[in-house]
């Protein structure tokens, strides 16, 4: 019986496929991810397993790449328990740690923990089924910063909580042009915006003119519409 098993994989990704809500346009990535894994039996029923994953995110767009180029780093351990010749049940927790290349106060950790099956559960179903939970913490909770331009468009409702040292660097355009309740009606007139900051700390908003200005030299285009009939 062998009793240990070390695995290398690497996948390389070249795509234009939007990297999800945040961004849903084409645009050009690399992703590459390498996971090296060791697993060791103790017993004919259970092992023990060590995982690694890392995971690097790239953008050819230098505007896109400055906020969300990363680095994904994803370490955990796992035991796994034969209840049938060819199938394991196998519990695991992992540790992930998120840096971003540019955007440092996007960084963030987070704790995984996963149950699943794995391999032949009967003669006629192989499985790789699992359920997780996932709990992602920032790393800067209370040091958010931003450089440029913040529209507040719509209900008006601007809300900062939480002290700390972060700054706003650039201008912040507020405006209710929509009521505040469903189905958010547009109004016959502009409505007052509302602006709250609660907290402690040094953070606030810091008027630059280079900052404010700096869609000027930005293109814009439409990703998405909806058109609804009446």
């Amino acid at each position: 019986m062998a009793r240990t098993l070390l695995t290398l994989k690497d996948d390389f990704v070249r795509t234009s496929d939007p990297p999800g809500t945040e961004l849903t346009g084409r645009i050009l990535s690399n992703t590459n991810v390498l996971k090296p894994q060791g697993e060791y039996r103790l017993t004919p029923s259970f092992s023990t397993a060590v995982n690694y994953s890392w995971t690097r995110v790239r953008f050819d767009d230098r505007a896109i790449g400055d906020l969300i180029d990363r680095d994904e780093h994803l370490i955990g351990a796992s035991v796994f328990w034969k209840f049938v010749p060819k199938g394991d049940l196998f519990l695991n927790y992992s540790y992930g740690i998120s840096n971003f290349t540019e955007s440092s106060d996007r960084d963030f950790t987070s704790h995984n923990i996963t149950v699943g099956l794995r391999g032949d559960i009967t003669a006629k179903l192989s499985s790789g089924l699992y359920v997780g939970y996932t709990r992602e913490e920032p790393v800067h909770g209370n040091q958010t910063s931003f450089n440029g331009l913040i529209l507040v468009i719509g209900q008006g409702v601007m809300t900062e909580q939480g002290g700390g040292s972060g700054q706003f660097n650039g201008s912040v355009f507020l405006a209710r042009t929509n009521s505040a309740t469903a189905p958010y009606s547009q109004l016959a007139s502009l409505g007052t915006p509302i602006i709250q900051w609660n907290g402690g700390g040094t953070n606030g908003i810091q008027y630059n003119s280079c900052w404010a200005n700096i869609g000027n030299n930005m293109h814009f285009m439409i990703v998405a519409s909806r058109e609804e009939m009446y």
